[in-house]
């Protein structure tokens, strides 16, 4: 089952392009900086050493056959976010030791055309972060996704960097963009991210005050084609959230991302399973837009 939280990430900050950026490798506070493990040529991170036919290289084939394949994940272990009162939680991994990791996308700026076939392929846990704006005219692909078992989650109306806006405003942009996805997909969002993984207070009280009892940052980023890690060992480790987008270099990042955590020895799993608040409140009622 593919559980899929895409997150959006896009301009002016994060460039669908493929083009590095920045924020994409926010840290947590002490963490050191991350470093780039780029492909070799031909040879994607955490290689499953899987045998290769001669799919011609860019070709869907090629990408199909480099998936590494995975066990079941393990059943999760129970456990509860830590969170302020009347605030969501928020976490850069998920603080478990299980042999698992979780593979998230964001944004829905670019709809890959192999990113159904590759997902089914894979058959793991994905989640995607989707910002409504920019998928408003995609929500049939998006659909084709989660219809494959990707699970949908919120990343804001239009991707604005939430610390620079009051309570009122945040809480507009995390909700009402969770009250689409739930109006579009059948199922309302519990979980978000905030773009660029930037977020205040004030974003964490908004986020709970209409029923979404988690946010997440992330450890590693699929990008470029490529890993990049926070950790100095550049390595996936268990509870680790891995952050992608939907770009044109969609087959490469996550085929790169899969390999990643096969060489870890972990298994993709569902993020959605693990992420446990408790109590659970009834939602506000969402403001119009403020503006």
């Amino acid at each position: 089952m593919v559980t899929l939280a895409v997150a959006a990430c896009t301009a002016p900050h994060d460039p669908a392009d493929g083009t590095s950026d920045t924020r994409d490798a926010t840290v947590e506070p002490g963490s050191p900086s991350p470093t780039q493990t780029p492909d070799a040529a031909g040879q994607l991170a955490g290689s499953s050493g899987a045998p290769v036919t001669n799919a011609g290289k860019g070709t869907l084939a090629y990408y199909m056959e480099r998936i590494p394949r995975f066990p079941a994940p393990p059943p999760p272990t129970k456990l509860v976010l830590p969170r302020t009162p009347d605030s969501a939680a928020f976490q850069f991994e998920i603080p478990t030791t299980d042999k698992v990791a979780f593979l998230t996308i964001d944004d829905g700026t670019v709809p890959h055309p192999w990113a159904l076939p590759l997902l089914q392929a894979a058959n793991v846990p994905v989640t995607l972060f989707l910002t409504t704006n920019t998928i408003r005219d995609h929500i049939e692909y998006f659909r084709a996704l989660q219809q494959a078992g990707a699970v949908i989650e919120s990343h804001t109306v239009s991707h604005p960097q939430l610390t620079t806006l009051g309570y009122e405003r945040q809480k507009y942009e995390l909700c009402h963009a969770a009250d689409q996805l739930g109006e579009w997909y059948g199922q309302r969002p519990t979980l978000f991210r905030p773009p660029y993984g930037e977020k205040n207070a004030d974003t964490l009280r908004a986020a709970w005050s209409c029923g979404l009892l988690a946010g997440f940052n992330w450890r590693e980023s699929a990008r470029n084609r490529g890993v990049a890690y926070q950790r100095p060992d550049h390595r996936v480790h268990a509870g680790d959230i891995i952050l992608m987008h939907f770009r044109a270099t969609f087959p490469d990042d996550f085929v790169a991302a899969l390999r990643a955590i096969k060489a870890a020895g972990l298994t993709p799993a569902a993020l959605g399973d693990y992420a446990h608040v408790t109590p659970i409140r009834t939602p506000d009622a969402v403001p119009r837009n403020p503006l």
